[in-house]
């Protein structure tokens, strides 16, 4: 099992997956709702401190070896967990989920990233995942914010 778990570990993967991909324009990086399972044991701060340790003081001064160019990183703020509904796995995870906006939005200007928030999206039945409605949003808004992005070139 903790191999398992080891193989999902982005911050593992992020440099292989830039310089594989090399030269990236943009990453977009949603994350912290897993973090916020009980078992993990994990403050706000600490979640914060993971995208911002692992992500975004990384990807962006990530270097091209082609061209010196550096990727460009959109932070996207999951939605909300409905805890009533969601898993036991995700106790205590609704109220801290309704605050990583704030903290994501701080470490995003922090490190000249762009933000985007997604908490108010639905979820499903299951209090995690989101609707299909809510999926064709954030496409939206990610594509609105792409758009303004290669605008500023």
């Amino acid at each position: 099992k903790l191999a398992d778990k080891e193989s999902r570990n982005g911050s593992k993967y992020i440099l292989k997956c830039l310089s594989a991909h090399n030269p990236v324009d943009l990453v977009v990086l949603i994350l912290g709702t897993t973090e916020l399972k009980e078992e993990f044991d994990n403050s706000l701060e600490k979640v914060g401190k993971l995208l911002e340790d692992y992500y975004a003081k990384v990807i962006p001064k990530t270097k091209s070896k082609i061209d010196g160019s550096c990727p460009k990183l959109i932070i996207v703020a999951p939605p909300i967990v409905d805890e009533p509904h969601a898993h036991r796995l995700y106790r205590g995870a609704g109220e801290k989920s309704k605050q990583l906006g704030r903290i994501y939005l701080e470490i995003a200007e922090k490190n000249k990233c762009y933000f985007i928030d997604a908490s108010r999206l639905k979820v499903g039945s299951d209090g995690v995942h989101m609707i299909k409605e809510s999926h064709l949003e954030l496409a939206k808004m990610i594509a609105d914010k792409v758009k303004n992005i290669i605008k500023k070139k």
